[in-house]
């Protein structure tokens, strides 16, 4: 049950995100089409007709397929085993770890002193 919500909730924002993207390219396609019939320089409609074609390019790359934003290479399964984090492992790094930053802190204060201590004599 929660393996086909997860399916269905990604291939509803997959289609969600290819509306979205299709209404844009088609938007800018028009509005770069607007400009190119305004337009009075050489250089100004070209540069414009490289746009449309990168838009159009992209709008037709869009428009077909099935997926869009993901396509999903395995199915979604519930793992048997446990995944929770491993306390014994997250203990010992945090002590390692901290035992770093704590001696790190203490050599960083000791030079600061001595530097003072330098900087008065």
């Amino acid at each position: 049950m929660l393996v086909a919500l997860i399916v269905a909730a990604t291939e509803a924002t997959d289609e969600l995100m290819k509306e979205r993207y299709i209404a844009n390219a088609e938007q800018t396609l028009q509005f770069y089409q607007s400009k190119i019939l305004t337009s009075r320089s050489r250089e100004h409609r070209e540069a414009l007709a490289k746009l449309i074609s990168a838009e159009d390019q992209k709008l037709m790359l869009a428009s077909e397929g099935r997926h869009f934003v993901a396509e999903p290479l395995t199915c979604a399964r519930i793992s048997i085993d446990p995944t929770s984090p491993k306390s014994v492992l997250v203990l010992a790094l945090a002590l390692v770890l901290g035992g770093f930053a704590g001696a790190a802190l203490v050599l960083i204060r000791s030079a600061l002193r001595h530097t003072k201590v330098a900087l008065l004599c």
